[in-house]
């Protein structure tokens, strides 16, 4: 009998002339892992919702249909009845922490205090999970001082710890590091094998592929797919979905039309599917020519940006950076890798003056960063926060990007013209006049983006710009990136996505210990798998592939096939 039975059900939120969900039909089965895929917008959040009674119990607006949560008709049960059999982690750990318990082990107490479990079970299970999710060492912290990566675990754990039937995640790892992500994933495939059913709404195709036994792909509201990963996730028509490829299906089907694979087999979806159907291939490849996707910029040219001995400790802390040298071209491109809490943003913040060094300098041209305000320091150095609600507050978007050019003194025609540009550059002109929140997360990272970019500084500084993003807005992302290297503005990029690291940066550096291990380019970094992967950093999934065909330090779909290629005729 399945766990959770939907017919027919349509809904849609207060004062919004189109419906979330319309007409969704589904059954699933106990013990099931359930990827649902989708585009944002699609309604993978509500679905989410729906599935453990938060639609229609707490969630106002017009419901129609019927759904069953293992056995109980949804209408007929309360909110209350449904928790302990149906538990949710929010996409927000803002949302999902009680924000009155002062330490991370009372925290994961209180919903089991709720369900009555007697003391001693009670602390049997924190220590389980504690212990499961490498969270221990924060149990005597207060919530609200953890970064948004340790609160994310801590709000997953306050799920895990009542030991629903029915666990439902929403984008439950976006802010954590690969290392924490894997775990997070490899805990709810034993937790399947163990029976629970699993439900997450998830951008990580690679998860999906290899962790997942079914995947719903979501389209206006409706499922647009329902089938295992290997058929789902090479669908034709993922792109349309604005879902994108695993680079796996991405290169064999680069590869398929160069010639290099027969066009008449399946594409791949994981590492392991395009390594074994590249070592299978025996078609002569057509000559392909790699071009060299970045040009180093800045060799001999004056440092914009420069750190001499930088160190930096928070109050009562051991320090964070340890003696940091670096320099940074005009029109660079760099990117700081590291696993969470290593410090970087942390080094970032001391690009515009957020923070000044312990010890040491930091230059910005020729302006020693303990000399200048922030408001100096901008005019040069634009910063995107990792979360963008801490930088927007006007009314629509198109005053919040004005808001930072009326600030620099631009003139009222010049500020038009730049807040078009850099609204139409990030796909946001038809959002001008609403307020920025009542868009979408996603949707206000890209604002926070136009809100830099229209400033025109000579360095860019992104903070974890992709996460939460769909493929199709990390592509009107990467387009606006692309226009920054083509007019000459430096980038420093803080990203765990790797993959889009590679596509967009020169250099490559990984901070370890409060210090830069590694210094250099892409190509030159990627020789390091071992030291990489062990810093916490997932090598990008084309490196991957090229590892399993004996091909070094690949970072390009385009190199990959270029060195398939020489390697294969050698071989003849």
């Amino acid at each position: 009998m399945a766990i959770l039975h939907f017919a027919n059900l349509t809904y849609s939120y207060p004062h919004t002339p189109k419906p979330a969900l319309k007409d969704l039909s589904l059954s699933v089965e106990p013990g099931e892992l359930v990827a649902i895929a989708g585009r944002n917008g699609s309604g993978k959040s509500t679905l989410c919702y729906a599935l453990t009674g938060f639609i229609p119990h707490f969630f106002q607006g017009q419901w129609e249909g019927d759904t069953w949560i293992a056995g109980k008709r949804v209408v007929d049960a309360t909110l209350a009845e449904l928790a302990p059999i149906a538990g949710l982690v929010f996409q927000s750990p803002a949302n999902q922490l009680s924000h009155t318990k002062p330490t991370v082990y009372e925290e994961l107490a209180f919903g089991l205090e709720n369900l009555g479990i007697e003391p001693t079970e009670m602390r049997d299970r924190i220590d389980a999970i504690l212990h499961a999710l490498d969270i221990a060492a924060l149990a005597t912290r207060s919530p609200l001082t953890l970064s948004g990566g340790e609160q994310q675990r801590v709000a997953i754990a306050a799920i895990l710890v009542m030991q629903p039937r029915i666990l439902v995640l929403d984008e439950p790892t976006t802010q954590l590091d690969p290392q924490g992500a894997d775990a997070i994933f490899f805990l709810l495939s034993q937790l399947c094998q163990q029976g629970t059913t699993i439900i997450v709404a998830t951008h990580d195709l690679e998860a999906i592929a290899r962790y997942a036994t079914r995947v719903l792909l979501l389209q206006a509201g409706q499922v647009y797919r329902d089938g295992a990963p290997q058929a789902v996730l090479a669908d034709e028509s993922l792109e349309d979905c604005g879902v994108g490829y695993t680079v796996y299906t991405q290169v064999s089907k680069q590869a398929q039309a160069a010639g290099i694979l027969p066009s008449n087999q399946p594409l791949p979806v994981t590492l392991e599917g395009a390594i074994a159907q590249f070592q299978t291939a025996r078609r002569l490849p057509k000559p392909i020519h790699n071009s060299e996707r970045h040009t180093k910029r800045g060799s001999g040219e004056t440092p914009i940006i420069r750190f001499e001995s930088v160190s930096f400790a928070y109050p009562h802390q051991n320090p964070v950076l340890q003696g940091v040298d670096l320099t940074l071209a005009p029109g660079e491109q760099v990117a700081l890798l590291g696993r969470n809490g290593v410090g970087k943003t942390t080094l970032v913040k001391h690009l515009n003056g957020l923070l000044r060094p312990t010890e040491g300098t930091v230059w910005i041209g020729d302006r020693a960063t303990h000399h200048h305000t922030t408001a100096q320091l901008a005019r040069q150095v634009g910063y995107v926060f990792q979360n963008p609600n801490d930088q927007l507050f006007c009314g629509t978007v198109a005053a919040e990007v004005a808001f930072g050019l009326r600030n620099l003194g631009v003139s009222r025609t010049a500020i038009e013209k730049r807040v078009e540009e850099a609204l139409d550059s990030l796909d946001l002109i038809a959002f001008a006049e609403a307020n920025p929140y009542d868009l979408s997360l996603p949707w206000r990272k890209l604002i926070a983006c136009a809100c830099v970019l229209a400033m025109q500084p000579a360095v860019v500084v992104l903070d974890e710009p992709t996460i939460g993003l769909d493929a199709q807005q990390i592509q009107i992302l990467s387009t606006a990136l692309t226009q920054l290297r083509q007019q000459g503005t430096a980038l420093v990029l803080i990203s765990h996505n790797s993959d889009f690291v590679v596509q967009h940066c020169d250099r490559l550096l990984l901070l370890q210990n409060g210090t830069i291990r590694l210094d250099g380019s892409a190509s030159h970094v990627l020789r390091h798998a071992k030291q990489l992967t062990h810093a916490g950093v997932r090598l990008p999934q084309v490196t991957r592939l090229g590892m399993g065909l004996g091909l070094e330090a690949i970072a390009t779909p385009e190199a990959l096939l270029a060195a398939y290629d020489e390697t294969f005729r050698k071989a003849l």
